[in-house]
């Protein structure tokens, strides 16, 4: 068969005024060959006029297209194999040829039906992308799953990876900073796919809400957020083989250290010594190569970063800042010794805490506890109209009992008392007589939202109140 090559050739001879005749004798070829040549600048495929015939498998064709047609929609797990296929055939349609027959005509289906991918290319200094890799590391504790923030460009595939302990939002923000900081460039768009600590509603299409602090971030350093369709990790295939790398070459063995810190060093070494190699087919290294994309993109802005947890508010970027990883458990440390971390709620609980450090929490939130009332020896003393050792806390006519409020309240009631400075604790109302019956406010002193008890009644009783 005669390549482009062959024909290129033959067209050159011709357009120096060779006959068709020398052409032929010259390379060896026929007159029909050197026709064709002149003819068209490529070969031309051979193609059938019609489909071979198959007397014993053709009347079974249609079947077999809809089985494959019936399998798109089916898991990917529960489909057809040629085998079941054929089985299928001979146990339910009685066929009567052979396997070979089947399995060739269901892989030229399959080749004709498989997905295309083209290589994106892109210009220097435009695009970075980022996404989350997992391994396994040996600490003195035990081996854990660490997951490791990955950041990439697109043009020259220089990598960066950072081990964080998770893979919330404050530690995504704190990973891009450093990314940013070791580049020394920020891109014109990064893109990710679609995890809910960056991406906090998907909308048809490439429409997003990205998070309020990570949309922050992206016009701090001035770069679009980007983000892959769903289940399309296709479209940012560098970070996907960085990540992969990081797996196969830079977490092989399995790393052994002590914490973090030591991990993050390993890594460093690894992916500095990935600039020095070259990929695909390009001449240059990484390294070269993001030079380019250095003097393409714009560089970290050197303005500071406003941190409310800073010294003054405000922090240098690239600054390691110690609260913003503060409420993140750490890796390496077992749970029974996280009574320390704190960390936002979660479904009513804060995340991180031990059921044994409660009672802890619970008192250091709760504060010191006020002193005894006079005439009383550790316990509070009696007073007219309150309970031993109950204290009463009246404000605006509601009684509080410290001693009965739930699990919790003492930073609500904290809160309560500072906005609402007529606190008074266990002082009876004037106008009463000690031992009074009621024990609210005062008859004189009552309204519309005051039970006969002098109690504000709960909001269903509220409906219902009359006046007095």
């Amino acid at each position: 068969m005669r390549t482009v090559d062959d024909f290129a050739e033959i067209r050159r001879l011709h357009a120096n005024k060779l006959s068709i005749r020398a052409i032929a004798l010259r390379l060896g070829v026929g007159r029909a060959t050197v026709r064709k040549a002149i003819a068209n600048p490529e070969p031309v495929p051979y193609t059938l006029a019609a489909p071979r015939p198959a007397p014993t498998f053709g009347p079974f064709r249609a079947i077999a297209d809809d089985i494959l047609a019936a399998d798109r929609t089916a898991p990917p797990k529960q489909r057809h194999t040629a085998t079941q296929i054929f089985r299928r055939l001979v146990a339910e349609h009685h066929y009567a040829g052979g396997y070979d027959q089947v399995r060739r005509y269901l892989k030229q289906q399959r080749l004709d039906r498989r997905e295309t991918f083209i290589p994106l290319a892109h210009p220097p200094g435009h695009r970075a992308e980022a996404d989350f890799g997992h391994i396994h590391v040996d600490f003195p504790d035990g081996r854990r799953l660490v997951p490791v923030l990955v950041v990439t460009w697109s043009y020259s595939n220089c990598p960066f990876a950072l081990a964080l302990p998770t893979e919330r939002t404050e530690a995504v923000l704190h990973g891009l900073v450093e990314a940013f900081t070791f580049f020394g460039c920020v891109p014109r768009e990064l893109w990710w796919d679609n995890p809910k600590t960056v991406a906090v509603h998907i909308f048809k299409g490439r429409d997003r809400t990205p998070h309020a602090r990570y949309a922050a971030l992206a016009s701090h350093y001035t770069f679009a957020p980007r983000f892959c369709m769903p289940a399309a990790p296709t479209e940012k295939p560098r970070v996907e083989k960085r990540v992969q790398d990081l797996e196969r070459q830079w977490a092989t063995p399995v790393p052994r250290v002590d914490d973090l810190d030591q991990l993050n060093a390993h890594l460093r070494r690894q992916y500095l010594a990935a600039r020095d190699r070259t990929c695909g087919d390009n001449a240059l290294s990484v390294a070269a190569l993001f030079e380019h994309d250095r003097a393409a993109g714009p560089g970290a802005p050197v303005r500071r970063v406003r941190d409310p947890t800073g010294p003054g508010g405000q922090v240098p970027d690239g600054a390691v800042r110690p609260q913003l990883l503060q409420r993140a458990a750490p890796v390496g440390v077992p749970r029974g010794e996280r009574q320390g971390v704190r960390g936002p709620r979660r479904g009513g609980r804060r995340w991180g805490h031990d059921r044994r450090a409660r009672p802890q929490l619970r008192a250091r939130a709760e504060g010191p506890r006020p002193a005894p009332l006079p005439g009383g020896s550790g316990a509070q003393a009696r007073r007219p109209g309150s309970r031993a050792g109950v204290p009463r806390l009246a404000t605006a006519g509601r009684v509080h009992r410290a001693a009965r409020r739930p699990r919790g309240s003492a930073r609500v009631e904290r809160r309560r008392a500072a906005l609402h400075p007529r606190v008074a604790v266990a002082r009876e109302p004037p106008g009463r007589a000690p031992g009074a019956r009621h024990r609210g406010v005062p008859v004189a002193q009552r309204t519309r939202r005051h039970d006969h008890h002098g109690r504000r009644p709960t909001a269903p009783l509220r409906r219902r109140a009359v006046a007095h």
